[in-house]
C-alpha cells in the first residue's frame, strides 16, 4: 500500500532549500519520485526553466 505516487517539494513551504534537499533524499531512499516547485513570482523574475510556460490565448 502506498501514500503517494509523487512528492511534490516546495522549498518555501517546507522551511527553505536545506530542508527541502532532506526531504528530497527521504523520497530518493524510498523510490518515491519528486517534482519540485518554485513559485510564480520566481518565474516572472526572469529565473531559468526547463521549459516555457503555457501560452494564455485570448
Amino acid at each position: 500500500m502506498s501514500a503517494t505516487s509523487v512528492v511534490k517539494i516546495k522549498a518555501g513551504r517546507v522551511g527553505g532549500y536545506l530542508e527541502a534537499v532532506r526531504i528530497h533524499d527521504l523520497c530518493w531512499d524510498a523510490g518515491v519520485p519528486i517534482v519540485f516547485s518554485r513559485p510564480l513570482e520566481r518565474l516572472a523574475g526572469g529565473a531559468p526553466m526547463s521549459e516555457p510556460p503555457p501560452t494564455v490565448e485570448s
